[in-house]
């Protein structure tokens, strides 16, 4: 280890263009945030978590299905808050202070998750800020889910700005009342 390099191995920190000795100051003031983004999402966690505890061979059947709705409708806006954070993440270069080359090695090693995972995720952000304003409000209101969007961020990858903005209001339009699926098949139509 070489004092300063920033690395166990020795070798420089990349960090994207732009990055600076600022960026970090920044960092570390919203590291112990507990009312901002971060704190409302640990009170979610932390609520989860109460949930799971609670959930027991005695939770009536009934009572776990209104339950499950429930949850079905929070996981799909957790989805949303996970693709629109990991935009800001990717776009404002956070993920190179823990050492990522990438938004999506970043997400593979922080989330565990498989390569398609984390690039899906970084695409779908992306494209939520970019392209599909009518998107992103409809899965806000929770009319879609996160498998609808990504029908519709495929659907949409490679057009024209006005060919992508007219695909993006008739599939999310067109999304709340079919599945997946049915939904490829019409953005394939």
């Amino acid at each position: 280890f070489r004092p300063g390099s920033g690395r166990p191995d020795g070798r420089p920190r990349r960090y994207p263009q732009g990055f600076s000795l600022a960026f970090h100051r920044h960092i570390l003031d919203h590291m112990f945030d507990t009312v901002g983004l971060a704190g409302k999402l640990a009170q979610v966690h932390a609520l989860l978590a109460d949930v799971a505890g609670s959930i027991t061979p005695d939770t009536s059947g009934p009572a776990a299905a209104e339950a499950l709705r429930e949850w079905l409708a929070a996981r799909e806006q957790g989805e949303l808050v996970g693709c629109l954070l990991t935009e800001r993440v990717d776009r404002s270069g956070a993920f190179a202070a823990d050492g990522a080359v990438s938004m999506q090695s970043w997400l593979r090693s922080t989330a565990r998750c498989k390569p398609g995972t984390a690039s899906g995720w970084v695409q779908t952000g992306r494209a939520l800020v970019d392209l599909l304003p009518a998107t992103r409000a409809a899965w806000a209101r929770g009319e879609l889910t996160f498998e609808h969007v990504g029908v519709i961020r495929r659907a949409v990858d490679g057009l024209d700005p006005a060919q992508a903005a007219y695909l993006d209001k008739a599939l999310a339009h067109a999304a709340a009342d079919a599945s997946p699926p049915f939904l490829a098949d019409i953005a394939a139509a």
